[in-house]
């Protein structure tokens, strides 16, 4: 049988995205993680367009989030400089 989840709203957080979709990131509960052998830094998004809901697990490895971070320390003042700009 599956199992609900009770989704605390804190833990929801709205995504920009385009085609008059609706996007939502939801973090998901560590013992979730655990149980599906899901990396820490996984999530899920819900994407509201045209009618329909679409979910999307985001499963990053430890690799890709190390990756990340390397790229945001060496080029993050850049990004945050693009974001002020407009992109």
């Amino acid at each position: 049988m599956q199992k609900i989840l009770n989704i605390n709203q804190s833990k929801i957080n709205p995504i920009e995205v385009e085609n008059d979709a609706f996007s939502w990131k939801v973090e998901l509960p560590d013992y979730v993680k655990r149980e599906n052998n899901l990396s820490k830094y996984s999530y899920l998004v819900l994407t509201v367009y045209q009618g329909k809901i679409n979910g999307e697990l985001i499963n990053p490895t430890d690799e890709t989030k190390k990756e990340v971070e390397r790229i945001l320390g060496k080029y993050g003042e850049t990004f945050e400089e693009m974001k002020r700009l407009g992109d």
